[in-house]
């Protein structure tokens, strides 16, 4: 909550000289016209704007005060907070552009985006997918979009960008070969379970990132593995809570018991001991198998399977199907379903959710094909995305969509993860 010294440092500028401009910078590995990319991001994320909520946290920020008798503490003045709170859903978007010496994962995606805008025309008249970019929590979805547009805008193929309306509409409108397409594009988020169990993980890193500065401060332990496994009660809960919710109830309790039991024992462990956690569950203190490493590990119960995760990226569908069948001047309806949380590839997963599909054909009826997405690294700087594609409709004279060109254009982008 408390904004970063780092962020209270900065000024937003976009006439400096930015790293990724200057000879030699990464950017230039990787494979966009740099220049074209960083106007494209200077006009979404223009500086004025940016500057107002570096003012606002800067102005705001000192004012933040946190209840330390609450468990977890709580945060106010509640006005204070949520002016903070909804200038740092932007900034946090924003940051990478303006730290001087920045080359992080994300300001590659940021340069990407910059990319793919540049071959998406009229984009500055799209008001909300622009609003959607530029807030940390609705990027995901409308990074997809833009880059499933310079996809086939690359692969050749002529795309109507839908207009945001109130009525439920899909997302574009193309035409190839005489035949009509609407396709709805879906990011599926990582699922509770997921977010959760992320959150463990964070808790039992033992370096608390807020932790003062003291003159004297407690050495840090040896190289480790944390291996934590939760009670039945914060299992049950992984799959039910909201994170917030997990985070408060679980995560910052984790968090604050393991920072005392490191600090009280130093550079002092014994190796192989289990330990109790009131009310979370224990942990274990294994010897690592590289000397110089460090390792965390939950150790899950029943973890979703494969079907599970079937049925909530379904779920999703259904959705899109519903935003599709608006269109009634088009041969073919289509949701493509972007699933990176998903560890089964696209066209195997692909097969997964045909099968259950055809369980009960009804709820599908009008939607004719379901797209998967999800990306594979391919070096340091890029990631390659995977597709596959099942036909839902049971008409033998459903169009076949996988030769088509825009089909082919849906994987003609790129996004760092």
């Amino acid at each position: 909550m408390r904004p970063d010294k780092l962020i209270l440092g900065l000024e937003p500028n976009w006439t400096a000289t930015w790293p990724w401009l200057r000879p030699g910078s990464h950017a230039y590995s990787l494979g966009i016209d740099v220049d074209r990319a960083t106007r494209q991001l200077e006009r979404l994320y223009p500086v004025d704007r940016c500057t107002r909520n570096f003012k606002t946290v800067r102005e705001l920020g000192p004012r933040l005060v946190v209840d330390e008798a609450q468990d977890p503490p709580e945060w106010g003045p509640p006005d204070v907070v949520r002016r903070v709170d909804k200038a740092m859903d932007e900034i946090r978007v924003q940051l990478p552009l303006f730290m001087p010496n920045a080359w992080t994962p994300w300001l590659v995606t940021l340069l990407l985006l910059g990319d793919d805008l540049g071959d998406c025309p009229g984009w500055e008249l799209q008001r909300k997918l622009i609003r959607r970019l530029q807030l940390w929590e609705e990027h995901d979805q409308a990074r997809f979009e833009v880059g499933l547009w310079a996809g086939m805008r690359r692969a050749g193929v002529p795309v109507e960008r839908v207009p945001e309306e109130v009525e439920r509409t899909a997302d574009f409108i193309l035409e190839e070969g005489g035949t009509r397409v609407a396709l709805e594009a879906k990011v599926i988020q990582s699922s509770l379970y997921a977010q959760n169990l992320q959150t463990l993980y964070r808790a039992i890193g033992h370096l608390d990132l807020d932790r003062p500065i003291v003159v004297n401060p407690a050495p840090d332990p040896p190289p480790h593995t944390m291996r934590f496994s939760p009670s039945p009660a914060v299992h049950a809960a992984m799959r039910s809570s909201a994170s917030d919710a997990f985070e408060g109830a679980f995560g910052w309790r984790l968090r604050q018991f393991l920072n005392a039991w490191y600090a009280e024992r130093g550079a002092t462990l014994i190796f192989n001991g289990r330990h109790e956690v009131p009310g979370l569950g224990s942990f274990e203190i294994l010897e690592p198998p590289d000397p110089r490493s460090w390792g965390t590990e939950v150790v899950e119960r029943e973890p979703p399977t494969v079907i599970d995760e079937a049925r909530r990226v379904l779920a999703r569908a259904k959705d899109a199907r519903g935003q599709v069948l608006a269109h009634g001047d088009v041969q073919v309806r289509a949701a493509v379903l972007w699933v990176s949380g998903w560890k089964l590839p696209a066209e195997p997963a692909s097969s997964v959710l045909a099968r259950l599909t055809a369980l009960d054909p009804h709820e599908f009826e009008g939607l004719d094909w379901i797209v998967l997405l999800n990306a594979h690294r391919v070096n340091s700087l890029a990631c390659q995305v995977d597709l596959g594609a099942r036909r839902i409709s049971t008409s033998k004279s459903a169009i076949d969509i996988t030769g088509m060109r825009w089909y082919d254009g849906l994987r003609r982008w790129r996004l760092f993860a």
